[in-house]
């Protein structure tokens, strides 16, 4: 009981004295900076800092920490877990720092992360890329995912989904390499198909406009659809709404259409298979009607729109 009121009381303080330092940074100095930023790479606690820096409201803070993770070689730790929360805590000042310059030097330096010798630094961190504006991509990033992705060595399905998602026309000869060729000679970021190297590249080779590519995505899914529900939607709706060709999203939009329900898990409620079809919807089909709910909360008269709005606008357009 004593050794829990003891490590209770450290963790509380822990939180007192950070959060004093983030609220008194940009009045004190830097190394309050300095602080925060070797707490969350070095402590086992890191969420306490990660807290701190990527939720402050502090615009110049944010930048100012980018800046210290980048010129004072936190991205260099020998150490392949204090080097993964420095590369990770730069790709969440990321998403929320607003300086357009700050943004793409540090989409730099995600793009980089591909060639670290840790795999779950390579594999992991420019997983994290797609959430970020095409525009915050510069030409030397985009040269550098071109690179990557044609040399085997660092080649991962996150890079190669990349080179669809940037529109990278230069690209396609690499990818004919990889949908052409058994994916098993390549690095995979996961055992399952889907998520082989292979799947990535047919993926972003049906976005950029390759009807081969494309029908083997549709065929792929449709044999799964035979599982039930669950296999067909939820394991591919996101890939089919990534390629932005009809041919692939009118399958989802055919489960927004249906009354089905997908099949229970457990005791579950069995939800309609209507819901996720439109969580993946609002991503990727401009002027959708319903905004995407984070926790996948719809009702039906969330379906009821968005049926209408589908059946009003046949031609729609991508975002």
């Amino acid at each position: 009981m004593y050794k829990r009121f003891t490590l209770s009381l450290m963790l509380i303080t822990s939180v007192i004295i950070l959060s004093f330092s983030a609220s008194t940074a940009q009045a004190t100095g830097e190394i309050h900076i300095d602080y925060l930023i070797d707490r969350f790479v070095h402590s086992p606690i890191p969420k306490i800092s990660e807290l701190l820096l990527h939720r402050s409201d502090h615009q110049d803070f944010k930048i100012q920490a980018a800046q210290r993770l980048i010129s004072e070689d936190y991205l260099k730790l020998t150490d392949d877990e204090k080097r993964y929360n420095a590369y990770n805590l730069l790709y969440k000042i990321g998403l929320t720092v607003t300086d357009s310059i700050i943004k793409t030097t540090i989409v730099d330096y995600l793009v980089e992360s591909a060639t670290d010798p840790s795999r779950r630094i390579a594999l992991g961190i420019p997983s994290n890329l797609q959430y970020f504006d095409t525009k915050y991509f510069s030409e030397k990033a985009k040269k550098k995912i071109l690179s990557y992705s044609d040399n085997p060595e660092y080649v991962s399905y996150a890079l190669l989904k990349l080179i669809g998602q940037l529109e990278l026309k230069e690209g396609v000869p690499i990818l004919e390499k990889y949908t052409a060729e058994s994916s098993e000679r390549y690095r995979h970021d996961s055992p399952s198909p889907r998520k082989s190297i292979q799947w990535a590249a047919h993926l972003s080779s049906a976005r950029l406009g390759n009807d081969r590519s494309l029908k083997s995505i549709i065929d792929y899914v449709k044999e799964r659809q035979e599982w039930g529900y669950r296999n067909g939607l939820l394991n591919f709706g996101e890939d089919l709404c990534f390629t932005h060709q009809k041919a692939a999203i009118e399958i989802v939009v055919d489960y927004l259409m249906s009354n089905e329900k997908l099949p229970p898990v457990g005791q579950c409620y069995r939800e309609p298979v209507a819901f996720p079809a439109i969580s993946f919807l609002t991503k990727v089909i401009k002027g959708f009607p319903i905004e995407f709910s984070r926790g996948g909360f719809y009702c039906r008269e969330d379906v009821r729109i968005a049926r209408e709005w589908m059946k009003a606008h046949p031609d729609y357009e991508f975002k």
